[in-house]
């Protein structure tokens, strides 16, 4: 199983729902690349398929945002409230108790660059029935859209979220190997 096709997966299920008044999420990257975003925050459950066990997905950006952030991890419900180790991508925690991140900067008209998590903290400071908020800081290694040949460019992710969500935000159908 491909947790690079989890990440995507995600990343790409996160349909937008309503759009709030206000941003659901900021954040802040320094290193190979600069941007400061808001924007919409959301988080479910993917059901499990054949290829792929059930995974939670927590998206920062959906759509027209400079960037967009998704954390995941191997579970069959939300997690609660506590401090969240943020795994080597490809390498989850051990009974899925960290996550997985990916960020994109740039939008899909505009890429920018992608950028794998190495390590880093989510913190969950509260959840409530439709609504998990938090913190996090995520470092991540990756390449620019200019020179995607060199894998080797640092970032350095902050921010804070309010994400919206339910039980199942997605079923993935069909994954091409």
């Amino acid at each position: 199983m491909s947790f690079t096709r989890i990440g995507l997966c995600a990343l790409a299920l996160a349909v937008p729902g309503t759009m709030s008044r206000t941003p659901d999420f900021a954040f802040t990257t320094r290193g190979g690349i600069s941007i400061t975003t808001s924007g919409e925050a959301r988080y479910g459950l993917v059901e499990a398929t054949r290829e792929m066990p059930r995974f939670f997905s927590l998206t920062l950006g959906t759509t027209g945002e400079a960037g967009a952030i998704t954390f995941t991890r191997l579970a069959d419900e939300v997690p609660m409230a506590g401090k969240y180790t943020i795994s080597p991508w490809g390498k989850p925690a051990v009974n899925g108790t960290g996550f997985q991140a990916l960020f994109v900067a740039g939008t899909a008209a505009d890429p920018k660059g992608v950028f794998w998590g190495e390590s880093g903290t989510l913190t969950i400071r509260s959840t409530r029935p439709g609504i998990i908020e938090g913190t996090f800081v995520l470092k991540a290694r990756g390449f620019l859209a200019k020179d995607p040949e060199n894998e080797n460019v640092g970032v350095t992710v902050h921010g804070t979220f309010t994400a919206r969500g339910g039980q199942m935000v997605a079923t993935v159908t069909e994954i091409e190997s």
